[in-house]
C-alpha cells in the first residue's frame, strides 16, 4: 500500500459520549489519562516505501489522553520534567492518542545495516502528541486532530508536527550503536592480558598515539522509546532515544560489542612495549651473526629473549619466540579492547535509569530525511556518525560518541568533570519487569585538591534479570573496585619523577630495585603540561572468590602496614624515607601505635615516632619530633595523623562495610541494598590520598597471598601533549 493514512485511526462518534460536553475547554478538571479510548476502526496497512511495516488491528483499542497540569504523569515519558521531549508549560494542553500495532522493518530500506534490528514482527505502541492552547475547546480539538492522523513511520508525519507536538514509538528488541574509546585508555584497563604474554617478570611500556581511537558497534538488548520534536521556532526537529520502563520480557538488557580490527600502529605499539624495545631493529639484530653485534646489541637481544623465555638463545628459537607474540598480541587486543568496551558500556547504560535519555540530536529537515529510516529501526549509528545537519545533544551519561580518560569502569569521565573538592555519588538502578529484576549499585569517593586528584570506585551490577520471585543475593552481583591517583602538574620536575615512581612501587607496577630503570619511560624532567594517573582496577572473580572475605577478616591494625608504606618522602626534605619496604618496616610500629589507641593524636604520634625511630633513623626521628608542622603534612606520620584526623573511623566503617558485605555474600537471602550501604561505609577509606595510596597496598598485599593477583590491574600512565605511554607489570 501507498505510504499514507488515508482513513481516520478512530471516529468522534465513538469517542464523543465519553468527553466533556460540547462547551468544556481543555483546562476543565475533567481533562485528564484516560479521556476516552475507543476501537479502531478500520485495519491500517503500512508496508511499501516505509521503513517500519506497520499494522494495526480492526478492534485494537486506541486511548486518548490529556494533559493540562504539571502533576499529571505521561506512562510514556514524553511530557513531563526537564529531561522530557516536551516540558509542560503554562497556557498550553495536549492530547495523547496511542494504539498499539505490530510492526516489522521492510527490506528495501536501510540496507546493509538492519541485523540485530526490527525484523521479526514485535508490539510496538505508538503515541501522536498534540498541543493545543489550553482555553481550545475539546469537542473541536480532537475531531480536528484525529482527522489528521500522524504515525512516526511516516517522515512526513514528522515533518507535519508543529511546535510543542511529538511523535513516539514504544519497542522492546536490540537498538544498534556505536562508541569511540582511546586505545591508550584500553591498555590502561587491560594491559594485564598483554603483560601475561611475558614469561619472566618485566615492566610494560606501551606508547601510542593518544588520538588513535578503537571503534565498536553496540547492541543492546532492552526496552526503548523514539520520539521526533519540533523546534520551538518550527525549524529543526529533535530526536531522543530514551530507555524505556521495561515490560517486555524479549528486553533482556545484554550488551554486545563487535570491534574493529586494531591497527597496525597500535599492535606495533604493544608488540614494542611487551619487547621493550622496537620490533623493526630487533628483527634485523637477531638475523645476524652473533659475533657481528655490539656489546649493547647482544645485551638488548639477552633483554628480549628473557623477556620472551627463551632458555637457549638460538636466532632461530628467538625469532620463533618474536613470531608467536606478535601473532598472539593481535588476539589479544582484540579481547582487551571488547571487554573494556563490553563492560564499560554496560556500566555506563546501566547508570541511566527508566525514561532517561540515551541520544538527544538536532536534526535539519535534510538530516531528518536521511536519519529517520535508521532511526525508527533502532539503529542510531548513522546519526551517531554526525552527518551534515545532526548536532549531537546528548549520548549515554556525556555528549560525544568518542570518549577520553576512560578510566575504571567508566567509557570516559569527561575533562576533570568526575572531580570536584568533594564528591561523594551513589548511583542506584533497580529495574522491575516481565523478565524479572535488574539491580546495579556504583559509588564514587573523589576528590580534587587543584592538581592532584585521587578517588575511589566500588560497583556491583546483577550481569542478567534475575528471575520473578527469585530473591537478588549478594552473591548474584558482578563486582569491581577501581582506585586512582592522578595530577596535571604544570612543569614536570624531579619531584614529580620520584612521586610517579613511587607510586608505581607501592601499587606493584614495578618492583622497588627495578624504579630507577622504570623512569627512563617516564616524561623528561621539565617537560610542561604532564597528565599522570596511577591506578589499580580489580576484577570481579578476584574480589568475589577471595578479597571481600579477606578484607572481613582483618581488624583496624592490620592496616598498619599499608599505612606505614604509603607514607611519602621528598629527596629535599632530610629524614623523609625514599624506600618503600624501609618505610613499611621502620613506620611500622608508629601506626600500630596509632591504630591501637584512639586517644593518641598528632603529638603523641610524633614523640612515640621519635622514641622509636632515633636509634635506626635519628634523621626522621628528629623531623617527626620537631619538624612536622614545618613541612608537607604527608611527608611525616605525624603529619598524616593531625591531617586526617578521621583515619581510625574511616578504617572502622571500611571495615564494617567488608563484614556486611561479607554476611551478605553467604546469606540466600535477599540482599535488600545492603550493598549499597556496604560501598557507602567503605568509600570512606579514600578521604585523604594517603589513605587511596594506603589500600592499593593493602589490597595488593592481600591479592599477592591468593591465586587471583591477575584480577588486579595496576598501570602508570603519562600523556604527554598527543602522545600517551601505559606502564605495568606482568608480575602476577
Amino acid at each position: 500500500m501507498a505510504a499514507e493514512i488515508t482513513t481516520t485511526i478512530v471516529k468522534w462518534e465513538d469517542i464523543v459520549a465519553q468527553v466533556p460536553g460540547p462547551r468544556a475547554k481543555l483546562n476543565d478538571v475533567r481533562i485528564g489519562l484516560d479521556l476516552a479510548s475507543a476501537a479502531v476502526a478500520a485495519p491500517i496497512s503500512l508496508g511499501q516505501g516505509v521503513p517500519l511495516a506497520l499494522e494495526i488491528d480492526a478492534g485494537a483499542t486506541s486511548r486518548i489522553d490529556g494533559f493540562n497540569a504539571a502533576g499529571q504523569k505521561d506512562a510514556d515519558g514524553v511530557i513531563g520534567s526537564d529531561e522530557a521531549p516536551i516540558r509542560f508549560a503554562g497556557g498550553s494542553a495536549w492530547l495523547k492518542y496511542s494504539v498499539q500495532a505490530t510492526a516489522r522493518a521492510t527490506a528495501n530500506l536501510d540496507a546493509g545495516s538492519a541485523a540485530g534490528q526490527i525484523q521479526a514482527a514485535e508490539q510496538v505502541r505508538l503515541c501522536d502528541y498534540r498541543r493545543h492552547d489550553i482555553d481550545e475547546r475539546v469537542a473541536l480539538a480532537i475531531p480536528r486532530d484525529i482527522e489528521r492522523p500522524r504515525l512516526i513511520a511516516l517522515v512526513d508525519s514528522v515533518r507535519a508536527l508543529q511546535p510543542g507536538d511529538a511523535l513516539a514509538v514504544r519497542s522492546a528488541g536490540t537498538l544498534q550503536a556505536n562508541i569511540e574509546v582511546s586505545w591508550a585508555d584500553v591498555f590502561t584497563s587491560e594491559i594485564g592480558s598483554l603483560a601475561r604474554l611475558l614469561r619472566a617478570p618485566a615492566s610494560i611500556g606501551i606508547r601510542i598515539d593518544a588520538g588513535v581511537k578503537a571503534t565498536a558497534s553496540i547492541s543492546v538488548n532492552d526496552e526503548f522509546a523514539l520520539t521526533f520534536t519540533r523546534g520551538d521556532d518550527g525549524a529543526g526537529y529533535r530526536v531522543f532515544v530514551r530507555k524505556a520502563q521495561i515490560s517486555d520480557a524479549r528486553a533482556t538488557v545484554g550488551v554486545t560489542a563487535t570491534v574493529q580490527a586494531a591497527q597496525p600502529e597500535v599492535v606495533a605499539a604493544a608488540v614494542n612495549g611487551l619487547l621493550d624495545a622496537e620490533l623493526s631493529k630487533v628483527r634485523p639484530l637477531v638475523a645476524r651473526a652473533t659475533s657481528a653485534l655490539t656489546p649493547a646489541e647482544q645485551q638488548l637481544i639477552q633483554d628480549v629473549a628473557e623477556r620472551l623465555g627463551v632458555r637457549t638463545l638460538t636466532p632461530a628459537a628467538l625469532s620463533k619466540a618474536i613470531d608467536t607474540l606478535e601473532a598472539s598480541v593481535a588476539d589479544k587486543i582484540a579481547g582487551a579492547v571488547k571487554a573494556k568496551i563490553d563492560s564499560g558500556f554496560a556500566f555506563e547504560y546501566g547508570r541511566i535509569e527508566e525514561n532517561a535519555t540515551l541520544l538527544q540530536a538536532t536534526l535539519t529537515d535534510e538530516a531528518l530525511a536521511a536519519m529517520h529510516a535508521p532511526l525508527v529501526r533502532r539503529n542510531l549509528a548513522p546519526v551517531l556518525a554526525a552527518p551534515n545537519g545532526v548536532g549531537i545533544e546528548k549520548y549515554l551519561n556525556g555528549t560525544t560518541v568518542t570518549r577520553t580518560r576512560a578510566w575504571g569502569f567508566t567509557l570516559g569521565i569527561g575533562d576533570r568533570k568526575v572531580f570536584s573538592k568533594d564528591t561523594n555519588r551513589t548511583t542506584r538502578s533497580i529495574r522491575e519487569g516481565t523478565p524479572g529484576t535488574s539491580r546495579s549499585y556504583a559509588v564514587l569517593h573523589a576528590y580534587d585538591m587543584t592538581r592532584r586528584n585521587w578517588s575511589m570506585s566500588l560497583k556491583a551490577e546483577t550481569p542478567a534479570f534475575v528471575p520473578p520471585g527469585a530473591p537478588v543475593t549478594a552473591s548474584s552481583f558482578a563486582y569491581g573496585l577501581h582506585l586512582l591517583s592522578s595530577e596535571q602538574p604544570k612543569v614536570f620536575d624531579e619531584h614529580q619523577s620520584d612521586y610517579c615512581a613511587d607510586m608505581a612501587v607501592l601499587w606493584g607496577v614495578c618492583r622497588e630495585g627495578q624504579a630507577d630503570a622504570l623512569k627512563v619511560k617516564f616524561p623528561s624532567i621539565g617537560t610542561k603540561d604532564v597528565s599522570w594517573a596511577a591506578q589499580m582496577t580489580i576484577n570481579d572473580e578476584a574480589l568475589k572468590k577471595d578479597l571481600w572475605a579477606r578484607l572481613a577478616a582483618l581488624s583496624a591494625v592490620d592496616f598498619a602496614p599499608a599505612l606505614a608504606a604509603a607514607v611519602e618522602w621528598n629527596r629535599s626534605v632530610g629524614g623523609t624515607i625514599a624506600s618503600v619496604a624501609g618505610r613499611r618496616q621502620l613506620y611500622f610500629p608508629v601506626w600500630q601505635h596509632y591504630l591501637q589507641n584512639s586517644a593518641v593524636g598528632a603529638t603523641g604520634v610524633a614523640q612515640f615516632a621519635y622514641d622509636h625511630l632515633r636509634g635506626d633513623a635519628p634523621a626522621t626521628a628528629r623531623l617527626e619530633r620537631a619538624g612536622f608542622a614545618a613541612v608537607d603534612d604527608r611527608l611525616t606520620a605525624a603529619g598524616l595523623a593531625e591531617k586526617n584526623d578521621d583515619t581510625r573511623p574511616d578504617i572502622a566503617d571500611f571495615l564494617r562495610g567488608a563484614k556486611n558485605l561479607a554476611d551478605a555474600l553467604a546469606s540466600p537471602t535477599d540482599e535488600r541494598g545492603v550493598i549499597e550501604k556496604s560501598f557507602q561505609h567503605m568509600s570512606r577509606m579514600s578521604d585523604q590520598s594517603h589513605q587511596v595510596r594506603a589500600l592499593g597496598v593493602l589490597l595488593l598485599d592481600l591479592a599477592r597471598k591468593s591465586v587471583y593477583l591477575p584480577g588486579v590491574t595496576r598501570t602508570l600512565s603519562f600523556t604527554v601533549g598527543d602522545r600517551t605511554t601505559v606502564l605495568s607489570s606482568n608480575d602476577f
